[in-house]
């Protein structure tokens, strides 16, 4: 996505299918063929599918907890490879990471971090800043059947499930696990928001609607963003944790 306006720069989905045979003569092998592939290649997986979104949701706990005042930038937490809360919840360096501040969590992936974090984070307070930057509800791009994914509370489970909402349910979801669920290009007008000091612009595929003459009837581009309630620290500390991830050996993307 441009950051700056919202328009789809890219979107792929895979497997594919080849459109040329939509154009003409669409035979029954071939329809078959898509119609029984077990990888689904008719659905836009941008928009149509959602995932567990994993250690990108990362992101989203930090600025839950800074926001909440529940760490700061010199917050340390020692990652000694697990955490135990009835049980052990492991980090993914099974050695452990040692001394870990909010840039380190964010630029190594420290999951012992994040799960001291989700002790004192309520699942409530995570699902409100996620659902601030686009998660949980359509981003209105305009191509259809988007999907809206899921974003867990204590009032959701109770009424799925008719069992209150646990503490080790909140570790998983802090690291994008359990039964937290979003899709790409929600994924995607996330880190946009994060990279643009809060703006949330609706994804665009369509730049500009015109007459036969040249008269511009809409210009997508030119539709004014929501902000979102997230202090430009909040963001700036988020932004430098991850320009580290890519910058600084030992980053998770360094490669």
């Amino acid at each position: 996505l441009d950051v700056h306006s919202g328009e789809v720069l890219t979107m792929v989905s895979t497997p594919s299918f080849d459109p040329t045979h939509m154009a003409k003569f669409l035979s029954a092998q071939y329809w078959n063929k898509l119609m029984n592939d077990p990888n689904k290649p008719l659905r836009n997986k941008g928009i149509q599918d959602h995932y567990s979104p994993g250690s990108t949701y990362k992101t989203l706990t930090v600025i839950a907890g800074l926001e909440e005042n529940l760490i700061n930038e010199n917050t340390k937490v020692f990652c000694p490879g697990y955490f135990k809360l009835g049980r052990s919840f492991r980090c993914w360096k099974k050695e452990g990471h040692g001394e870990v501040d909010v840039y380190r969590a964010l630029k190594e992936s420290c999951d012992v971090y994040f799960y001291k974090l989700g002790t004192k984070l309520p699942i409530n307070a995570l699902a409100k800043y996620a659902n601030m930057f686009g998660f949980g509800s359509k981003t209105g791009i305009n191509v259809p059947r988007e999907t809206v994914g899921l974003i867990p509370t204590e009032e959701w489970k109770l009424k799925r499930t008719g069992v209150p909402w646990q503490l080790g349910e909140t570790l998983s979801c802090v690291i994008g696990q359990s039964y937290t669920l979003v899709t790409p290009i929600q994924l995607a007008l996330a880190y946009s928001a994060i990279a643009n000091g809060g703006k949330i612009y609706r994804p665009h595929v369509v730049k500009e609607i015109f007459t036969n003459s040249g008269e511009i009837i809409k210009n997508f581009d030119n539709e004014p963003p929501k902000k979102i309630d997230v202090s430009e620290k909040t963001l700036a500390i988020v932004r430098k944790g991850l320009f580290q991830v890519t910058n600084q050996p030992g980053g998770t993307a360094y490669w």
